[in-house]
C-alpha cells in the first residue's frame, strides 16, 4: 500500500508541473511577450529614453500584435475606422509628459 502511494504522489507531482508549463507557456502575456515588447519598443526609441511620441505609439502597437498591441480579431478591425485608433489610445489614458512636444 505504501508503494502505490508513492506511486500515486510521484504521478501527481509530475502531471502538476506538466499543467504548471501548459499554462505558463499558454498565457497571452508571457516571457515572449514581454521580450516582443522590449524589442519592438528598442525600434521606436533607440536612445532609450522611456519616451515615444503618440504617432509612434500606434506604430508601436501596430507592431506589436496581439496581445500587446493591434491583430486582426473583428474588434481590432474595427480600429481600422477613422478616429479609431486615436479613441482607443486616448482611452488608455497615458500620461503625456510635455504634450509629446519634445517626441
Amino acid at each position: 500500500m505504501v508503494k502505490l502511494t508513492i506511486l500515486n504522489l510521484f504521478i501527481a507531482i509530475i502531471l502538476q508541473r506538466y499543467v504548471d508549463l501548459y499554462n505558463q507557456q499558454h498565457q497571452e502575456f508571457n516571457l515572449d511577450t514581454i521580450k516582443a515588447f522590449m524589442e519592438a519598443w528598442k525600434q521606436f526609441d533607440p536612445k532609450a529614453t522611456g519616451f515615444i511620441s503618440k504617432h509612434q505609439l500606434e506604430d508601436l502597437l501596430a507592431t506589436l500584435g496581439c496581445p500587446l498591441g493591434w491583430g486582426l480579431t473583428i474588434g481590432e478591425r474595427l480600429l481600422s475606422l477613422p478616429k479609431a485608433k486615436e479613441l482607443y489610445i486616448e482611452s488608455l489614458e497615458l500620461s503625456l509628459y510635455n504634450d509629446l512636444m519634445d517626441h
